[in-house]
């Protein structure tokens, strides 16, 4: 099974608006690949629609049928349609980052330059699962105002023409860097000053910002004052946390390695929807990750049904925090199976 790349996906099991296969040979791409399977609903009769734990086995209910593959910048999602689907989420994670502390307070623009470049990066998640991505910034397009889950960009330009502040601090924009903005509560707006001739907006497209409580991280070759935790160079093997927030099953594997396992439901206004894993070591460089989950009954219609993964490290002063998409990269071999 040779699953098809979709970038864009209107809604979940939805019409795919723009699809690639990845060419072999390329290096690491931003974000995780997710492939999404369809479960039978109510798992044939053995989770009746009032209940909230099945008599079933999940795990003979789960991953039954292979639907789409995406690529999604973070682990933090909101799903608020009814369930009965699996997601394996497949990639590298490289704690070899820089972030700002958490949770913190972000505001401000930045000025994103839409044309179809790897130089010029954009990803925004709508708290719908709607993504919007620099193939959507086109002369037509009437832009976005509203609530945002993340945002992945890599800015036009700097000085005056971006103005961005972590905690009232003004935080350094660089052009030649990433960075990536995760909040539970972030409202944007996205537009443009003018349009130019063509399909492109001419690198007129702006995003405002007001983030509570975000997470905020930074790739390669940004600036590491202005208050900002820079990367602890002198310990070799940092300790980290995971942690996942999860309604309903859950699974996290690190090379290979099953640190969280906890596949059966679970509602998520129970303590047992977190969960964290032991302290493990991890040295620089990439690492293989697989996140695994599945959601049946929703009792309710606003059940959120989230999940969400969290990382942390006392050592290098990183607070619980989503692991920022900075860390998240995928391959050639995540796009050509959904299998671990």
């Amino acid at each position: 099974m040779k699953p098809m790349l979709f970038v864009i996906v209107a809604s979940m099991f939805g019409v795919c608006v723009w699809a690639a296969e990845k060419p072999a040979g390329t290096p690491p791409s931003p974000g995780l690949v997710a492939h999404y399977f369809a479960d039978p609903a109510n798992w044939n009769g053995a989770w009746p629609d009032n209940v909230s734990v099945p008599t079933a086995d999940p795990s003979d209910w789960t991953f039954t049928k292979y639907e789409y593959s995406r690529v999604e910048p973070v682990i933090n999602h909101l799903f608020v349609k009814k369930g009965w689907f699996s997601v394996r989420w497949t990639g590298h994670f490289n704690p070899d980052v820089s972030v700002a502390p958490a949770p913190a307070t972000v505001k401000g623009r930045i000025n994103i330059n839409p044309n179809n470049s790897d130089q010029n990066e954009f990803t925004l998640v709508l708290n719908s699962g709607e993504v919007i991505t620099r193939d959507n910034l086109k002369r037509r397009y009437a832009g976005y105002a509203g609530a945002a889950r993340s945002l992945h960009v890599k800015p036009k330009g700097n000085g005056n023409q971006n103005g961005l502040t972590v905690d009232g601090i003004p935080y350094p924009i660089a052009n030649d860097s990433a960075f990536d903005i995760s909040a539970a509560s972030m409202t944007v707006r996205l537009y443009h000053e003018k349009a130019g001739p063509g399909e492109q907006g001419q690198g007129a497209w702006w995003i405002d910002i007001a983030a509570e409580g975000a997470t905020l991280s930074r790739g390669a070759g940004a600036p590491t004052d202005q208050g900002v935790a820079s990367k602890d160079t002198a310990i070799d093997e940092p300790e980290y946390i995971f942690e996942i927030l999860a309604d309903d099953g859950c699974r996290l594997f690190l090379d290979g390695k099953a640190i969280i396992d906890d596949w059966q439901a679970r509602s998520e206004e129970s303590p047992e929807a977190s969960r964290m894993a032991k302290p493990v070591k991890l040295a620089n460089g990439n690492h293989r990750i697989v996140v695994e989950y599945f959601q049946g009954q929703s009792l309710t219609d606003n059940d959120h049904d989230p999940i969400v993964v969290y990382w942390s490290c006392p050592s290098r002063n990183i607070q619980r925090q989503i692991v920022p998409a900075a860390a998240l990269s995928h391959g050639e071999e995540d796009t050509s199976s959904p299998g671990r």
